[in-house]
């Protein structure tokens, strides 16, 4: 049996459990390595050997494992430990895999045991650079986000109010995406390397640096009252601020924010500190000189996160459960002053349409990164309106990311052309600000709409200074200008002069131009003056759930489907 076991790389043992005594099969000694004076028969001594790393021991293992009635079949148990390199003929400790079966006596405690061990030398390895992995950034070997939560809820458990406090501070650099663009990633990573080592070298013991984030870092800073702060702040700022950093793509100089919170003061849990200390940054990036911002604890400020928090839920568990709804607004033809089209906007179920959510949840779900959800479910239902109400001209948002992903593209196409004349009755809206400059990507997605028959217009133009750029690269049909632009006009003749020129300058490139927020008669009447093609806005009619066009039976439905196909 021993040759068998030693050739698998195991030995076996039966343990007197009362008597203390271990009887192991004949390989053990070699298989372990142990030196010639180690005493390992005697049960408590073999525990002796083991490393303070250890997990639990068998004896402990086994006894809090004890049945209150008796079992005679016994029990399995399981446990890991590392036997110190001190009583081994090589150098490093040796970490044991130790599994068995352990038999009562008539009241249940553990009186014998048998079982079998094996070196798992390598597994463990394995295990700890797995554990390294999760909590340690690979590019800069740093602490990662993850052990920096885990810290940050430590340090909040074991602090009383009152106590001694910690900063914690997110450290982000300023344009770090232009270097990224100008040399490469290669070279941010190189950068990103060399200011971990920078901001290392400033740390106490007992500080902690970890990589939070793309281009930010996460500090702690022990025993750091609110009157030091700043000056700890400002070391760490000024490690970097215009300091040439030199790289293999060339020299770069950088800048950088901090914003902060005090623990526990501010927060509770990791999530509330992070959340406390990005806040801060929001500030401390309006700063014109340093950016250095403490969180600024204010009942209102609370409020306020309460009710968005409150928002994400509600906007959540509407996306979840398809609880969203399109509202039509209509564009009308200047000169005719009839509607044209009407632009689909999506809107919260159970929500009035006065009320704020219905304007900010939009914004929100940009924020939230769930922009992509949204403009699918909102094509979703601008084709089932397509396909219901055969009269329907509609106008849809959908933001530049999701175009040029193509998801939202392929689900248009797969749909389009089951809805009779569906690509003729469909405008999609780009905003404008969004189009980066010379955007492959974008024109590209624009040709394939209008390959498929659709209609492209730059919603919120005018407003950036790519206006010119778009006009002559991107081939749209209409440009709907910048509605800040053109609300209270009638205070803002400045712009009079600026919208009639815009006008004409998009004529000149055959593209036509409709205004938004248009609220009163005068400013209709100016515009018509000026050209404008089209105008929507207050004056013509709010957003309404109700669709202003007759649905279609169910037989001409069928027939309309059949004739496309």
């Amino acid at each position: 049996m021993s040759q068998i076991l030693a050739s698998i790389g195991q030995a076996s043992y039966t343990w007197d459990i009362s008597a203390n005594e271990i009887n192991w099969s004949e390989n053990f000694a070699a298989l372990i390595g142990f030196k010639q004076d180690a005493d390992f028969k005697d049960a408590r001594s073999f525990e002796r050997m083991l490393t303070g790393d250890s997990g639990e021991t068998r004896y402990s293992t086994v006894e809090k494992d004890a049945v209150s009635e008796v079992d005679k079949t016994g029990r399995v148990f399981q446990c890991i430990y590392s036997i110190n390199a001190e009583f081994l003929e090589g150098e490093d400790p040796i970490w044991i895999e130790d599994t068995g079966r352990w038999y009562p006596d008539e009241r249940g405690k553990p009186a014998r045991a048998e079982g079998v061990v094996r070196i798992i030398n390598e597994r463990r390895k394995r295990e700890e650079n797995l554990q390294r992995r999760s909590d340690y950034d690979d590019l800069t070997g740093l602490p990662n986000r993850r052990y920096l939560q885990d810290y940050i809820s430590h340090i909040i458990s074991s602090s009383v109010i009152g106590s001694n406090s910690t900063a914690f501070l997110i450290l982000a650099l300023k344009d770090f995406e232009k270097i990224n663009n100008i040399y490469g990633f290669a070279a941010g990573d190189e950068i990103l390397t060399k200011i971990g080592k920078t901001l290392q070298g400033l740390m106490r013991s007992g500080d902690i640096l970890a990589r939070f984030s793309g281009a930010k870092f996460g500090v702690i800073l022990k025993d750091c009252q609110q009157s030091e702060f700043p000056i700890a702040a400002y070391r760490l700022i000024d490690s970097i601020d215009d300091k040439v950093i030199k790289t293999s793509c060339g020299p770069v100089a950088l800048r950088a924010n901090i914003g902060a919170c005090l623990l526990p003061r501010h927060a509770q849990n990791p999530t509330q500190a992070i959340a406390c200390a990005l806040d801060a940054l929001k500030d401390a990036k309006k700063q014109r000189r340093i950016g250095i911002q403490l969180y600024d604890y204010h009942p209102d400020l609370i409020e306020a996160k309460r009710n968005v928090s409150t928002m994400v839920t509600r906007f959540i568990e509407a996306l979840e459960a398809g609880a969203m709804h399109l509202a039509f607004q209509p564009i009308i033809d200047a000169e005719s002053q009839s509607p044209v089209m009407y632009e689909a906007l999506l809107r919260m179920d159970n929500v009035d349409e006065g009320m704020a959510e219905n304007a900010d949840f939009i914004k929100l779900a940009s924020d939230l990164g769930l922009m992509r959800l949204v403009d699918l479910h909102a094509l979703e239902l601008v084709l089932d309106t397509l396909e219901e109400y055969p009269e329907a001209q509609i106008s849809l948002n959908v933001t530049h990311e999701t175009l040029i992903q193509g998801e939202w593209l392929t689900k248009l196409s797969s749909r389009l052309g089951q809805i009779k004349y569906g690509n003729e009755r469909l405008m999609v809206e780009l905003v404008a600000e969004q189009i980066p400059v010379e955007s492959r990507d974008t024109i590209a997605a624009i040709r394939n709409l209008k390959e498929l028959g659709c209609r492209v217009a730059l919603d919120d133009f005018g407003s950036g200074s790519t206006a010119f750029t778009h006009l002559r690269d991107l081939g749209v049909c209409m440009v709907k200008i910048d509605g800040n632009l053109i609300a209270g006009l009638d205070q803002n003749p400045e712009n009079c002069h600026f919208l009639e020129n815009l006008c004409e300058l998009a004529h000149a490139f055959n593209v036509q131009v409709a205004a938004e927020w248009v609220e009163n008669v005068n400013t209709a009447t100016k515009l018509d003056d000026w050209g404008f093609d089209f105008l929507q806005g207050k004056l013509y009619g709010m957003p309404l759930a109700t669709a202003p066009w007759r649905k279609v039976s169910s037989d001409k439905a069928d027939k309309q489907k059949s004739t496309a196909v």
